[in-house]
């Protein structure tokens, strides 16, 4: 049986040494975690671009419908381009619906437009 090495842990923090003047230093902590280095590095690695605007389109629309136009004006303040978020759009199965003749079209997560009233969406 081969046992995974116990994997000691630090922390970066700044500390301000003589005369004011900060800098950075390890600080050990007390106990050891039992991950091998491949799944601390894994864990360490930030979320691809694409999941991040994933995440951000179903929390904006976890509570129903919205506009698209509302959609792309509030991604473009998250740092979002239109492309990316219809991109998105079609990852996540995202399909937009017709709210009328004289309305635009809505945005819903594919587990919340079923027997979706569009006019009484939010807006």
């Amino acid at each position: 049986m081969r046992m995974t090495p116990r994997t000691l842990v630090f922390r970066r923090q700044e500390k301000t040494i003589g005369g004011g003047i900060k800098t950075a230093c390890i600080a050990w902590e007390k106990c050891a975690i039992n991950f091998t280095v491949d799944e601390a590095l894994a864990a360490a690695k930030p979320p691809p671009r694409t999941a991040r605007i994933d995440n951000w389109l179903q929390q904006h629309l976890a509570e129903g419908p919205l506009p698209q136009q509302a959609i792309m004006e509030a991604g473009t303040r998250a740092g979002f381009s239109e492309d990316q978020l219809i991109h998105a759009k079609k990852r996540l199965g995202i399909k937009p619906h017709k709210g009328g003749l004289q309305e635009g079209w809505y945005w819903s997560l594919p587990d919340n437009d079923k027997g979706r009233n569009w006019k009484a969406a939010k807006l």
